[in-house]
């Protein structure tokens, strides 16, 4: 989780000029990042969904409730579904805080795709930032097959939120 946590940040920084968000919002991706699979072990098929559950049932101190619903949010859209509005939680934050959700989320997917084989393969991240689309160049200490098909698969909701097609380039 942790390696995770790292990648989504260095995502954040890279990326600032196209996601426009704030510190605050840098420190809730990281939050979401570090608690993104705590129902792992108790549920494989739905851990996002009982990570989000988790994230809720505790009181943590200096979070305010809008900040920890986030944090919760961002975990539970880490995998499957994306943000929708009949979603009970996403529907009750504001438009703001929605498309916070939305943009912090497609950034975790990204870097929990490049964390697929939980080896901490993927190491020196950077981002090139086209007109169209957005080059994610790495290294890696083995073949990334198995990283390179994962974020692949997870990179719909980032192309939606951010209108930029993602390419990958290990170097």
């Amino acid at each position: 989780m942790r390696h995770v946590s790292r990648l989504s940040v260095k995502l954040f920084d890279q990326l600032k000029s196209i996601h426009q968000l704030s510190e605050e919002d840098r420190f809730l991706l990281q939050a979401g990042a570090l608690v993104h699979d705590v129902g792992f072990p108790q549920d494989e098929p739905n851990h996002h969904k009982l990570s989000q559950r988790l994230v809720l049932a505790k009181k943590f101190p200096g979070l305010q409730d809008r900040q920890q619903s986030i944090i919760a949010l961002v975990a539970r859209y880490h995998r499957k579904a994306t943000p929708k509005k009949k979603h009970k939680l996403f529907a009750a934050l504001d438009p703001g805080d929605q498309e916070r959700v939305e943009k912090l989320a497609a950034l975790l997917r990204i870097a929990d795709g490049l964390d697929r084989s939980h080896t901490q393969n993927i190491q020196n991240l950077k981002c090139r930032i086209g007109d169209h689309s957005i080059t994610i160049s790495f290294s890696s200490f083995h073949n990334p097959f198995e990283e390179l098909y994962a974020v692949r698969k997870k990179a719909s909701l980032f192309e939606e939120v951010f209108h930029k097609k993602l390419m990958f380039q290990c170097v």
